[in-house]
């Protein structure tokens, strides 16, 4: 059977000192066919040119398209990427971690083999300065990434959002994102959507080195080493909006015909489950905080 063609999309967004990295290591991916499709989000530095500049030395056997937004689309440059997408698989790059050569084959090798919806794989965090810190996921650890773990304890360590790999269907089935239902996270929603599908496999293998540094995502809206417990209300929000998105998948989900049977009706009492506990839990941290005099602030973007 011929090889499928598979695309790397890469978000890139302000990460002028790591996005060349991060470009190099698409370009040496052992596997082919391969479409790699980079999207700029309206940078404001010198991500693309960096781009434009790295892309127009390639000289090898991986097809390459670049396009860049001209006003900033957040998270909804997943769609754009998709829109562009042509393989039958997609696996996310993102623009300050580093591909091993072997990634690719090894994620298509593994969607191939056990037929599921989405593939992830562990990982290996490196500091600003491209340092081996440790791997991403705990040693030793089995990690369940079934639908019904995800519906009732959303997000582990085997669902890292950079290490995801997905077939079309994840987006063809569902539609685009919405920023209105996940501002900055992808990996509660893709991965619930890959478990209402064929469902999920992780291989423990470390296949990218995820590099950890205050001007990530994640960094940037959900930590906050100065203040653990304005870090815990933001997680907690997060994680009550991400079961509310995912509540709001599956409704729309199970009223397509033939969608609607016993699991997916237990599938919706996790949900709801979840959504009140982490609610719960939300509300209590956000009105300690408020007695102690405290209040919640926003930051204007830099």
């Amino acid at each position: 059977m011929a090889a499928p063609l598979v695309t790397l999309a890469m978000p890139c967004c302000d990460q002028d000192r790591y996005v060349a990295d991060a470009l190099d290591s698409l370009f040496a991916q052992t596997y082919t066919p391969l479409q790699i499709v980079v999207c700029d989000d309206a940078s404001t530095d010198a991500t693309y040119a960096v781009v434009a500049e790295r892309v127009a030395a390639y000289d090898g056997p991986h097809e390459i398209e670049v396009r860049r937004n001209e006003t900033r689309r957040g998270i909804e440059t997943y769609n754009r990427l998709m829109d562009l997408a042509r393989g039958e698989f997609v696996v996310i790059a993102h623009s300050d971690d580093v591909s091993l050569p072997h990634r690719v084959e090894r994620l298509v090798e593994a969607w191939r083999r056990h037929g599921v919806s989405m593939v992830s794989s562990d990982a290996v965090i490196i500091d600003s300065n491209g340092v081996r810190l440790r791997p991403f996921a705990d040693p030793g650890e089995t990690y369940d990434v079934s639908l019904e773990s995800i519906s009732s304890k959303g997000w582990n360590k085997a669902l890292l959002g950079a290490t995801l790999a997905w077939e079309r269907a994840v987006f063809d089935r569902f539609g685009p994102l919405s920023r209105a239902s996940t501002a900055v996270s992808t990996d509660w929603i893709l991965p619930f959507r890959a478990g209402l599908l064929r469902g999920v496999h992780y291989v423990a293998e470390p296949l990218l080195l995820y590099r950890a540094h205050l001007q990530s995502r994640s960094h940037k809206f959900l930590h906050d080493a100065a203040d653990p417990a304005a870090e815990h209300e933001r997680n907690l929000g997060n994680a009550t909006a991400q079961f509310t998105y995912m509540l709001k998948t599956l409704s729309r989900f199970r009223a397509q015909p033939g969608n609607d049977d016993a699991r997916l009706a237990d599938i919706e009492r996790r949900l709801v489950r979840s959504i009140l506990r982490w609610a719960m839990a939300w509300s209590k941290q956000r009105n300690t905080m408020l007695a102690a005099g405290r209040r919640v602030t926003w930051t204007k973007p830099a």
